[in-house]
């Protein structure tokens, strides 16, 4: 018997049309399992997602009722939606950045790479600090501890062994700084290295007619969704080119470095 896949309406045999809402019968309803409800914009952009990732049965339907719109999939699809939809709020940190260039409010982690030339120069002025500090306090407590000074620390050995443990441990945690300072500048002179090889291939290499003709960009893509088309495509092509990449490290190159230089902002839309 011929069901309404929307109003979920039984028909006699030989009927095609629901007579309610107008969609063509099916054979057989599908059943579908809720993943999400949310506002239209959330679930429109993550439907595009879930579509463009091959989950083509996305149906989103308005629950008057709780005025959210729920976003369903056939129920065999379920898990993998459910992990789709845990991508997509993950990747939602890297497109911060995007929403942060158009001027609105920066969300959720955002790039999680730190560059190591930056990691150098925190540890060496940290280091800078606690270490003087450590041996200056040393000198004043054996100063006190001989009677040299114009005043008292303390009157206990006590007072004086915990004060000294500290002034130390100021001094040994300026040493690793300054350790940890040496180990990112190197680390920061190989990633120079590599980016200058990264950003040449990448000025050689990719076209921005090319990346929106294999990701099939259109002018019906919202600026999310054709942000992370592109934004893929990117990484999918540096992945294959450079093996071995930190993949965190990409995600940094790629958002400051690449995608503006093969999308500049007076870019025209892609064409249908």
């Amino acid at each position: 018997m011929p069901w309404c896949p929307k109003c979920r309406n039984e028909y006699v045999e030989g009927s095609k049309v629901c007579a309610d809402c107008g969609c063509e019968l099916v054979e057989r309803l599908t059943e579908y399992v809720s993943v999400i409800f949310g506002d239209e914009d959330q679930m429109n952009a993550l439907r595009a997602f879930f579509v463009h990732s091959g989950l083509r049965d996305v149906d989103l339907t308005y629950d008057e009722r709780e005025a959210v719109y729920d976003l369903k999939v056939p129920k065999e699809e379920g898990q993998r939606a459910r992990e789709l939809l845990q991508e997509f709020l993950w990747r939602e940190g890297r497109e911060s950045d995007l929403r942060q260039r158009n001027g609105t409010e920066q969300s959720m982690s955002g790039g999680r790479y730190r560059d190591n030339s930056e990691r150098a120069q925190e540890n060496r002025s940290a280091a800078w600090i606690l270490m003087p500090v450590g041996v200056i306090g040393c000198v004043i407590l054996t100063l006190d501890l001989a009677g040299l000074l114009p005043f008292r620390l303390g009157n206990s050995y006590l007072v004086h062994a915990v004060m000294g443990l500290v002034f130390v441990m100021f001094f040994v945690m300026g040493v690793v700084s300054l350790k940890n300072a040496k180990l990112f500048a190197r680390e920061a002179e190989t990633e120079s290295s590599l980016q200058e090889s990264l950003l040449k291939w990448s000025k050689e290499s990719l076209k921005g007619e090319e990346i929106d003709a294999a990701v099939g960009a259109s002018r019906g893509d919202g600026e999310e969704l054709l942000y992370f088309k592109r934004y893929e495509e990117i990484k999918r092509r540096l992945n294959h080119q450079f093996m071995h990449l930190d993949q965190e490290f990409l995600d940094h190159f790629i958002d400051k470095k690449v995608y503006d230089m093969v999308f500049p902002e007076h870019e025209e839309e892609p064409s249908a």
